[in-house]
């Protein structure tokens, strides 16, 4: 399996959070991932473009604020990040730039001698180490060893060909970095359209994925879209994939996987804007509520409320940070998962919660096993308010059920569209006479959209008034549609 010339793909415009992995499509579709920053994902065998993307890209950055793993074999122990660092004589500190640690693989590298090393040694060649008991004495006999020397030498002396451009195939190079701005400047447009369909609410995909195909989906429809006002970029893009008698083998960026993958980068890179603007705040207020989807699965949707101040024009900023399912919806299952889930995702402080909001659900405002409560022994400063507009929507609902005259009023209000809507005829009927607002069902459970349901009423009550009578009068019409209609006529007369 060979690395396409797209190197592109690393850094992807508009995006906080680079991108460190290539997709590398093959004969039947899968794919496999080569994480720039993870030696356990490349390759046995660098060709050597891959070597000049790894060299330019370099080692990633010291791995701290993570849980190191332990090993079955090694007692308990686990990575330290103190290794990063080695003790000179003098009692100085000094960066060994080299050493990778692979959270997959749980295992430490040499980054030069993984790029450069013919040989099958663990850590002194191209295979990992893990024996943390014994990691800092063979961290120390590596970083002297000769053949160590000699490839860390290797790995600056190609870096700095490369970043003046001096290679072997300098003659190559211009080529390499023309095809790294039309790849960046193709994946660019891919973002962007990305952007547009997440952003507005759209479906990506549809029963096609083959490019000028019927229902092939929202954003291949883009793209065709986006190719008769891009000649350059978008239109020769589209023309080399179909020309090419490799198609399989030729890496578009137009499947599934990647506008995935574009989704999650963008939902991440909101996200991590989002911990940054609350973790400057410090203090926040949390906003919770349950509800099942389609699937029958109970959603939660988590909402932070803060004091945003990292402008000069303060302002108050309800973000929202996603739904997610819950297995356990009692008040102990709900308190179990904001704790130990969403708030350790985020990583933001129990302690730092100023107010809580929920519906009035006995599993969040019960005040002995209830999340507010729970939440409350925990933290004393989180304040519960419910609802506002839930509660007064609960004592409206409550106190009309108590009263005839209401309860009868909004059945007749209900029959009412009901008659007309169950037939197409007199829904004609209906719309003939009334110019204006039509009828609407009553909301059993939000009281202020009933509203909606009594305005066409109170403003054209002689037109629905003048239908009914068209109907009584239609010798068309069966008995049955004649009494109710004159059952609802005498009803809303008497108002």
């Amino acid at each position: 399996m060979t690395l396409p010339v797209l190197p592109l793909v690393l850094q992807v415009p508009r995006m906080k959070k680079k991108n460190t992995e290539i997709e590398i499509d093959n004969v039947s579709s899968t794919s496999s991932t080569i994480n720039l920053h993870d030696p356990s994902t490349w390759p046995a065998i660098i060709n050597n473009r891959l070597l000049e993307i790894l060299v330019e890209k370099g080692p990633p950055s010291i791995q701290q604020n993570i849980k190191f793993p332990t090993n079955t074999d090694s007692d308990g122990r686990s990575f330290s990040p103190s290794q990063y660092f080695r003790i000179l004589p003098n009692g100085e500190k000094s960066e060994r730039k080299w050493l990778v640690y692979s959270l997959k693989a749980n295992s430490t590298f040499c980054y030069c001698c993984k790029l450069f090393s013919i040989k099958s040694v663990k850590l002194t060649g191209k295979d990992e180490f893990s024996d943390w008991r014994h990691l800092a004495t063979q961290l120390s006999r590596h970083e002297s060893s000769i053949d160590h020397m000699f490839n860390y030498q290797k790995w600056n002396e190609l870096k700095k060909r490369l970043s003046k451009n001096c290679t072997i195939d300098c003659e190559h190079q211009p080529y390499f970095e023309s095809e790294k701005r039309r790849w960046r400047d193709i994946i660019t447009r891919i973002i962007a359209i990305v952007q547009y369909l997440a952003g507005q609410c759209l479906a990506f995909r549809g029963d096609s994925d083959v490019l000028y195909e019927r229902n092939n989906g929202n954003f291949l429809k883009g793209i065709e879209m986006l190719a008769k006002f891009d000649p350059i970029i978008i239109s020769n893009h589209i023309n080399n994939i179909q020309k090419s008698k490799k198609y399989s083998y030729m890496p578009h960026y137009l499947r599934h996987s990647f506008q995935n993958e574009i989704i999650t980068e963008l939902a991440n890179s909101i996200k991590t804007k989002i911990q940054e603007l609350i973790k400057k705040s410090k203090y926040f207020s949390v906003i919770l509520d349950c509800t099942p989807d389609v699937t029958h699965v109970e959603q939660i949707s988590f909402v932070a409320r803060i004091v945003d101040i990292s402008t000069s024009s303060i302002e108050i900023k309800e973000l929202f940070l996603g739904f997610y399912p819950v297995l356990d919806a009692t008040g102990e299952g709900l308190f179990n998962f904001f704790t130990n889930e969403l708030l350790s995702t985020y990583d933001l402080d129990v302690q730092n919660i100023r107010g809580q909001g929920y519906d009035n659900g006995s599993n969040m405002k019960g005040k002995k096993s209830g999340l507010q409560c729970r939440l409350k022994n925990v933290n004393p400063r989180a304040m519960y308010i419910p609802y506002a507009s839930h509660s007064l929507n609960l004592v409206v609902n409550d106190a009309a059920k108590q009263t005839f005259e209401i309860v009868g009023f909004f059945n007749i209000v209900h029959e009412l569209y009901t008659f007309f809507s169950a037939s197409p005829y007199r829904w004609n009927i209906l719309k003939t006479n009334i110019t204006k607002l039509t009828l609407q069902p009553v909301c059993e459970t939000r009281w202020e959209s009933r509203v909606k349901a009594i305005r066409p009423l109170k403003l054209q009550l002689k037109d629905v008034i003048k239908s009914l009578n068209m109907l009584l009068e239609d010798d068309s019409r069966d008995v049955k549609t004649k009494v109710a209609a004159n059952a609802l006529l005498n009803n809303i007369s008497t108002f």
